[in-house]
């Protein structure tokens, strides 16, 4: 991708390169070369604002990385920065707050809002953050000793440059305090999604390569959804099933299909009563973004719950 940040939106979306065929990398060089026009009295001046890259570890999907942890941002994330993270398989939950951090030890001043996600392919998190009930679509990246993340914050379509915001961050510890006192219940994000939205995405929900298999590491945030929707006994839910464009619509649509049909099943060995739930896949019919970069097919490979 090339951008022009002095263009506004889809102004500044210039250019496109596609690989041949993908390619195995461990580093990446970017040369830049030729921004002067014709006339331009600031010969040889050259300068970068923004470069992005989408890739897949190899052999992610058979391991889930441990990304939870305190991580400390300059921007995005309030005046202090901290977001703390809490996994438990591919599920992951957490918040950002004022406080601060030193002797290794986390004072918690303020919780500015929640975290709620998950792994996508082992390594991505894809995340929901809420603030004052809005919530907000994002992604983390980790460098690969996990001492650093990456954040990017959504809103529209991530094609366009003002559209992304993201920071870079580091990791201060591989523990964080938990969010809210004992005696203060935890938000309940799989809940409130459903009561205020009416449907919520299930980040971390991933199954095996062109299968309707779940990965073991989608157990944990599919018993937390089971429990928010014992919570309440009158809501009927349709449980859906997204994939991204690729491989056409002959294979897209079953896969769907089978996909929201395994997740309705495992809710239901949960203690959901059936007559309480549906299932429906959708194919590539419904992308919640464009299918032509990996994060955008990323977002769109997705189950989702939704008040019937």
């Amino acid at each position: 991708m090339i951008y022009d940040a002095d263009l506004p939106g889809q102004d500044g979306y210039d250019t496109r390169v596609p690989l041949a065929q993908p390619v195995k990398a461990g580093a990446l060089r970017l040369t830049l070369t030729g921004n002067r026009w014709p006339g331009d009295q600031d010969e040889g001046q050259i300068g970068l604002q923004q470069f992005m890259a989408y890739g897949k570890p190899e052999a992610a999907a058979d391991k889930v990385r441990q990304v939870g942890g305190i991580y400390q941002f300059p921007v995005e994330f309030g005046s202090s920065g901290y977001v703390l993270l809490h996994q438990d398989g591919a599920a992951v939950e957490g918040c950002y707050v004022e406080g601060d951090y030193s002797n290794k030890q986390m004072k918690i001043t303020q919780v500015l809002g929640t975290i709620s996600g998950g792994l996508e392919n082992g390594a991505l998190l894809a995340f929901r953050r809420t603030t004052e009930g809005t919530p907000e679509k994002g992604a983390m990246a980790f460098s690969p000793d996990g001492s650093h993340a990456y954040a990017a914050l959504v809103k529209g379509d991530a094609r366009t440059f003002d559209s992304v915001r993201e920071a870079g961050g580091w990791r201060l510890a591989d523990k964080a305090p938990p969010c809210f006192p004992k005696a203060e219940a935890a938000p309940d994000p799989i809940g409130q999604a459903l009561e205020g939205a009416g449907r919520v995405q299930l980040y971390g929900v991933n199954f095996e390569t062109d299968s309707d298999v779940l990965s073991a590491a989608a157990r944990p945030l599919l018993d937390r959804a089971a429990k928010a929707v014992l919570a309440h006994p009158d809501w009927r839910l349709r449980v859906e099933g997204h994939t991204d464009s690729t491989g056409g619509d002959a294979r897209n649509q079953p896969l769907s299909e089978r996909r929201a049909a395994a997740v309705r099943r495992y809710l239901e060995s949960a203690g959901v009563p059936a007559d309480r739930l549906d299932a429906k896949g959708y194919g590539a019919t419904h992308p919640l973004m464009s299918n032509d970069t990996p994060f955008g097919r990323a977002q769109n490979r997705r189950v989702e719950l939704a008040k019937q």
